[in-house]
């Protein structure tokens, strides 16, 4: 049994799962009298708890975002493996989730199932002592899912490098939906520098 001397008590990791109750015992200076309880109370263990849920990252197709919370837990219980979910819907108002089967941290999204669709994180957080699972928490929308621009790689010339000679532009296409090319333009530059430096476009040139 534990005793305090005044009328206020900090409960304590060992209190857990456990029932106090407080006893006081009257005295007027001249007789001590018997002492009176109050009914038990019953000490819980507080489940762990996500706050702070998001998702960061550029909500574009083809990229990948991730899902940030902070856990915490009353009684300082460490963290364990949490249980994390990600969802798409038609709705910004947390209704008609659908599971996309992805339990990590983060997610690269798909073209095919997020296109214009809103994206949803939810973390059920969970501790490795005490209360062991706290409640899901979901995070708020983000999106709607953009299309990813294309993207031209390994752009180079080739030819000689001599007046009169013709060159070649080259470069790779790419597209994280799969668009087909359509209306690609090329310029040509001309600088009195090796580093670009106040380049100019060759008028009148457009094309490879």
């Amino acid at each position: 049994m534990k005793y305090g001397t005044d009328n206020t008590y900090t409960l304590e990791n060992a209190d857990r799962n456990n029932s106090l109750r407080v006893g006081v015992k009257l005295y007027d200076g001249a007789t001590l009298m018997n002492e009176v309880f109050s009914s038990w109370v019953a000490v819980g263990d507080y489940a762990p708890t996500a706050t702070n849920v998001n998702i960061v990252g550029n909500i574009r197709s083809g990229l990948t975002v991730y899902g940030t919370y902070t856990y915490s837990d009353v009684e300082n219980d460490p963290e364990d493996t949490p249980t994390f979910k990600w969802y798409w819907s038609n709705t910004n108002d947390g209704n008609g989730l659908n599971d996309l089967n992805v339990s990590g941290q983060s997610y690269t999204i798909s073209h095919s199932i997020c296109y214009d669709k809103y994206l949803y994180f939810e973390v059920t957080p969970k501790a490795s002592s005490g209360t062991l699972n706290g409640s899901p928490v979901l995070s708020p929308f983000k999106g709607k899912v953009a299309n990813s621009a294309p993207v031209a790689s390994s752009v180079s010339i080739d030819g000689f490098l001599e007046p009169g000679q013709i060159l070649n532009g080259h470069y790779t296409y790419s597209d994280t939906e799969n668009d087909l090319e359509s209306g690609s333009t090329l310029k040509w530059y001309w600088s009195s520098t090796l580093n670009g430096t106040y380049a100019d476009d060759v008028q009148g040139i457009s094309g490879h």
